[in-house]
């Protein structure tokens, strides 16, 4: 048995098993970097709009009072915000785990 890179074990008795085509960077056509290059330019397309989605949302689900309360808790002023506790949508894990429980 050989040990080759990837921890498989070669059970053939001639050698190592070679894989045609398994490095990406031999690659002639170089269509590995191209799509390297591409997915990180929509990974960083993506990451911009989540962000600039989260700050104009933000922005608009704030109301006036809101906006005001931040203002003074910025200013050094005491100010305590109520917390609303909301319950979960249940899944349909917990359903399932629920019907287990019954069996």
């Amino acid at each position: 048995e050989t040990k080759l890179e990837l921890g498989l074990a070669n059970t053939e008795p001639s050698g190592a098993l070679e894989i045609q085509g398994s490095d990406p960077s031999e690659w002639e056509d170089c269509s590995f970097d191209n799509r390297v290059k591409a997915i990180k330019e929509c990974k960083s397309v993506i990451e911009s709009n989540r962000i600039s989605q989260e700050s104009s949302t933000d922005c608009l689900k704030e109301s006036p009072n809101k906006r005001q309360e931040r203002a003074r808790s910025h200013s050094g002023a005491d100010l305590q915000e109520e917390v609303i506790v909301r319950e979960r949508p249940k899944s349909l894990e917990d359903l399932h785990q629920k019907k287990v429980g019954r069996a």
